[in-house]
């Protein structure tokens, strides 16, 4: 009986050890939809190093389209003791950030901090140094996570933008704009923009990187405050010229319509002037007219006496309106 009750005190004092050791908790971690997610494993069995000796398909396999990650785990020995334990990840979860970045390249290399704020500096044929500002937008489209992981080694979009972006297009700028002279950068700039654009688009989108826009933010900017200057004085010069070569064509439209103006009221008055003297013209035939059919009839009619009535057409506006006026007339050849 002694034995007994001995051997139910050591189960119990065992079960009682065993009871005391670290639960284990599930660890959940959420994926925001502005990430892509890639459930990494931390052991090293031939399934959780595939990604070594496979290269980018073996990211790519790590992807996950969960919003909600369950966190592997398993237990690790401490010590002796059925309680020195406890409960170890054996799975980590990485995040891709694909929100869009955009950097305004504007300050000048002198009073630029890092290339996240740092126009490209360039130099002409002349040897004279330029600063370009211009401003670009990129993105990592959805899917190409892995590719920013496998190239880039976990970097965050803004320093893949601050370092290796920046760092092509100044390289690319550097060598454009070194074969031109400081007279064409002006009316070069857009096409060498463009050239610049395209050719970074073909060297990052396959490895994941997407540049959405890229602009030129405003003209050249010398490096030299002394040229700088001079250009600055050249340029209002030339703006002030061109304010008073557009005045002078606005008043010289101004005056051209004056003067169709005038030669449209000189044409009216011309031709009101015509009609009128059409009139009259045609009031004279019209009176002529009449007195040689009364001549005729006078002639053919030799017993009518008297003097050939001089006639005026009614409505010519010779009679001052008489014609108008009713009268009682005798018939040709009757005496009262």
């Amino acid at each position: 009986m002694k034995d007994l009750m001995r051997s139910l005190v050591v189960v119990g004092f065992m079960l009682t050890l065993v009871g005391c050791g670290p639960a284990k908790v599930e660890q959940v971690e959420i994926v925001d939809t502005n990430e892509e997610a890639f459930l990494v494993p931390l052991e090293s069995d031939s399934a959780g190093q595939a990604h070594i000796g496979q290269g980018l398909s073996g990211f790519e396999k790590q992807k996950i389209e969960t919003a909600q990650v369950s966190i592997g785990q398993r237990v690790r020995n401490l010590g002796y003791w059925f309680t020195s334990y406890d409960w170890v990840r054996t799975q980590r979860l990485v995040t891709v950030d694909t929100s869009p970045v955009t950097r305004d390249w504007t300050q000048s290399p002198d009073t630029g901090t890092s290339s996240a704020n740092q126009a490209l500096e360039v130099e002409s044929v002349e040897s004279i140094n330029i600063a370009l500002p211009a401003t670009i937008t990129v993105m990592i489209k959805r899917g190409d996570g892995a590719k920013v992981r496998y190239f880039f080694s976990g970097q965050k979009l803004q320093d893949i933008v601050d370092g290796e972006v920046h760092g092509f297009f100044q390289k690319e700028a550097s060598r454009k704009f070194g074969l031109l002279t400081l007279a064409e950068f002006n009316s070069e700039m857009d096409s060498v923009g463009i050239a610049i654009l395209a050719a970074a688009r073909d060297y990052f989108s396959p490895r994941g990187i997407s540049i959405e826009s890229f602009a030129w933010k405003g003209g050249v900017i010398y490096t030299n405050p002394a040229i700088q200057t001079i250009s600055d004085e050249l340029f209002i010069a030339e703006n002030d010229a061109a304010v008073a070569t557009a005045e002078q064509a606005t008043a010289k439209k101004a005056n051209e319509i004056l003067v169709s103006k005038a030669e449209a009221q000189k044409d009216a008055a011309v031709t009101a002037f015509n009609a009128r003297q059409a009139s009259l013209l045609k009031n004279q035939l019209e009176i002529q007219r009449i007195e040689a059919e009364t001549v005729k009839a006078f002639v053919e009619n030799p017993e009518v006496k008297g003097t050939l009535p001089r006639v005026v057409p009614a409505g010519s506006g010779l009679l001052f309106g008489l014609d108008q006026v009713p009268t009682t007339a005798l018939p040709l050849g009757e005496k009262k």
